[in-house]
């Protein structure tokens, strides 16, 4: 009997709000793309051309 396992080491702490104003000024692109609140980014920010093929 084995066992498969994954995963990744992280640390986590809260970020303050300057922050996050920070990487709002320096990354805006990134927080232009669409958002959902319940289940974060959404498919349709990472598709450039919408979906739509030529």
């Amino acid at each position: 009997v084995g066992q498969i396992g994954g995963g990744y080491l992280v640390e986590v702490q809260k970020v303050s709000g300057e922050e996050m104003d920070k990487w709002r000024r320096e990354y805006p692109d990134a927080f232009a793309r669409k958002y959902d609140p319940a289940a974060g980014l959404r498919v349709d920010a990472w598709i450039v051309d919408g979906g739509k093929k030529q």
